[in-house]
């Protein structure tokens, strides 16, 4: 069953904890090199009707990275076999421990675009103790803001994972914290805010949505 539009507007954007204000401390390049650049830019345009600021402040800058990246986008989305909605939760969560507005406005619409359940979208924010979470959901988000502010994970923490999860989805649960947390601390510095994704994602399921 699809989600009603109007629920989904009236829940997303959902903003980052702390809004950043902070300008961009390196301009946006438009110009740019190489092929693997070029089609993400492309690809990007396509889904959200724009190209969002990594690809014009970090990768002009650094264009040999393009095709790593979008590898690594690619094995997430075709070969980690964590539930989704869970691999959005976790992206989220991270993003939002990191204070990251961009990273988390980016997850948020990825999630929209994926699965637009307004519930769920807000899931990330919630606290570990709200009795709406399910265990799995519970564990992974504990791991995430532990993660985050500790750089590691107590024993408990860890068996949380052991607990819901396979020894593969253990490992993939650390690695997409591993690669959020990353792609944070790029963001981040560079004082890249929020791109006003979500709301483009929400737009773009508004129009596909019959009336």
């Amino acid at each position: 069953m699809s989600t009603p539009v109007s629920s989904l507007d009236a829940r997303a954007p959902v903003a980052s904890p702390r809004a950043e204000h902070a300008s961009l401390r390196l301009a946006p390049i438009d110009s740019y090199k190489g092929f693997w650049l070029g089609f993400l830019r492309t690809a990007f345009r396509w889904v959200f009707g724009k190209v969002m600021l990594p690809l014009r402040v970090i990768f002009p800058r650094i264009p040999g990275y393009a095709f790593p990246h979008l590898c690594l986008l690619m094995f997430m989305e075709r070969s980690v076999s964590l539930p989704r909605p869970l691999m959005h939760v976790l992206s989220m969560r991270v993003s939002r421990n990191n204070d990251c507005s961009f990273c988390f406005d980016a997850h948020q619409a990825a999630f929209v675009l994926d699965k637009p359940d307004p519930a769920l979208l807000l899931t990330a924010t919630l606290d570990l103790d709200d009795p709406t979470l399910d265990a799995r959901t519970r564990a992974v988000m504990a791991y995430a803001d532990e993660v985050v502010h500790q750089g590691t994970v107590s024993d408990a923490t860890f068996a949380g994972l052991t607990a819901h999860f396979d020894e593969r989805q253990v490992v993939e649960i650390v690695w997409v914290a591993a690669w959020v947390i990353f792609m944070n601390m790029l963001a981040r510095p560079l004082g890249l805010p929020s791109d006003g994704l979500c709301a483009l994602a929400v737009a773009k399921v508004r129009a596909r949505t019959p009336a």
